[in-house]
């Protein structure tokens, strides 16, 4: 069931089977296609958005597209300290510049 689910989400959860350009990421999934039409839609808005997923996987390939469209964003996962989680909400609160933070939903909770 979960090969599955990740299936759904973007082929490059199970490797990249050779595709190395830049563009293979955003146009081997449906789903990042329509995430990145609307981030640049959002964007041009003025509007900051929150990105949860239960793959870290998932988030990686979200962060690759981030840094493609040279997209400022914050990211916390489990491997992130719990004092550094607090620093980094603020810092995405007060920077107008920052568009995206990558939550992962299996992060835990706070301190």
């Amino acid at each position: 069931m979960m090969q599955l689910r990740k299936a759904a989400l973007h082929p490059f959860l199970f490797g990249r089977a050779g595709k190395d350009r830049p563009e293979d990421i955003i146009r081997s999934s449906g789903k990042l296609e329509a995430l990145d039409r609307i981030l640049a839609k959002l964007q041009a808005a003025g509007h900051k958005v929150l990105i949860s997923s239960q793959f870290t996987g998932m988030l990686d390939i979200i962060a690759e597209l981030l840094a493609m469209r040279k997209t400022e964003f914050l990211r916390i996962d489990g491997k992130v300290p719990a004092g550094e989680r607090q620093k980094r909400i603020r810092r995405f609160s007060e920077d107008e510049h920052l568009l995206v933070f990558l939550l992962s939903s299996r992060a835990g909770g706070s301190a």
